[in-house]
């Protein structure tokens, strides 16, 4: 080898690593542009889905999709819109018509991110959905293909209430068909599910439809007293008044449980001089109270220990 071939001069040296180090930026420019396009295109053709599943221009739906940047969110906001739309009751007629576009969505964006616990939740509704509507037997014989990426959402977000909802719904559906191991976890989500007020009204008739007694029906209601309120409120309403004293009693206890904890709490917190957290708790204990003679030492003690404050309306109006 000749010496100036290996000797050669810095620029000479750097010539090849410069053309490649050119090409790759080029190549990267290349595909970031062609990246664009892709992911343009297939955000634009997700308003033409929507429109395509009956949403109408003004509807919320398109203007999020306009402003959404990620084509797998994308996927994942329009098949929680159909879905959404989809579970009220007025659009019973028209349900399964868009219920396999909104699984497809859903599948789409389970393979892009399989760890995402938006995609298989609305994969597994949807296809619950789409064959509980169409009365399809594979809900039963496979019920697999719909509740095992439901429960994958619930282990992927343990805070998330969607998957749990869902989940408790379609097992109180299906209760009849459930084996015994099955219904004990059923039981342990719908008790769960039941904790959320929003969602407490729609799963409470379900629930009593499906506990084989009272005392099992009772067991899930969560400690809480417009729970209880609306549970003896369901009893009247159909002149069950023997289980409406039962359940107007429990919800007495209750109420006095609750009022005597928020007294404890605001006490702890008055003591720690978070004075606007314990005055909030004090005149809460109040509230909770019922009105028996058991309690009126405990809303006394309640109004004269809370620190002074600004004038509430809402505190005004209870007491």
């Amino acid at each position: 080898m000749r010496p100036e071939r290996a000797w050669q001069r810095p620029a000479e040296r750097q010539r090849g690593p410069r053309w490649v180090l050119g090409a790759g930026a080029l190549l990267l420019a290349g595909l970031a542009a062609f990246s664009y396009r892709v992911d343009r295109d297939r955000l634009q053709s997700f308003r033409a889905r929507a429109l395509e599943a009956g949403f109408v221009e003004g509807d919320p739906v398109l203007t999020d999709l306009a402003r959404e940047a990620d084509p797998h969110r994308a996927a994942l906001l329009l098949a929680r819109a159909i879905l959404a739309r989809d579970l009220e009751p007025e659009s019973q007629g028209a349900r399964g018509a868009h219920l396999q576009q909104a699984r497809e969505l859903g599948l789409e964006a389970l393979a892009a991110h399989p760890a995402a616990w938006q995609a298989p939740m609305i994969f597994g509704a949807a296809t619950y959905l789409e064959w509980s509507i169409g009365q399809d037997g594979r809900l039963y014989r496979e019920a697999d293909r719909w509740q095992q990426p439901l429960l994958s959402s619930l282990s992927l977000s343990p805070g998330r209430n969607e998957p749990t909802q869902f989940l408790a719904s379609a097992y109180l559906e299906l209760w009849p068909a459930l084996s015994e191991q099955r219904r004990e976890e059923a039981r342990h989500l719908v008790g769960r599910a039941l904790e959320d007020p929003r969602h407490f009204p729609r799963l409470m008739e379900p629930w009593l439809e499906r506990a084989a007694d009272r005392q099992e029906a009772f067991s899930l209601i969560p400690k809480s007293g417009e729970a209880w309120r609306l549970l003896a409120r369901h009893y009247a309403d159909r002149g069950q008044w023997r289980a409406y004293v039962e359940a107007y009693d429990q919800g007495f206890e209750v109420k006095k449980e609750l009022a005597r904890r928020s007294l404890q709490e605001a006490a702890r917190r008055q003591s720690g001089r978070d004075l606007r957290g314990a005055r909030h708790l004090f005149l809460t204990a109040a509230m909770e109270a019922p009105l028996c003679r058991e309690m009126d030492p405990l809303v006394e003690e309640a109004l004269s220990q809370a620190p002074s404050g600004p004038f509430n309306p809402h505190y005004a109006a209870a007491l």
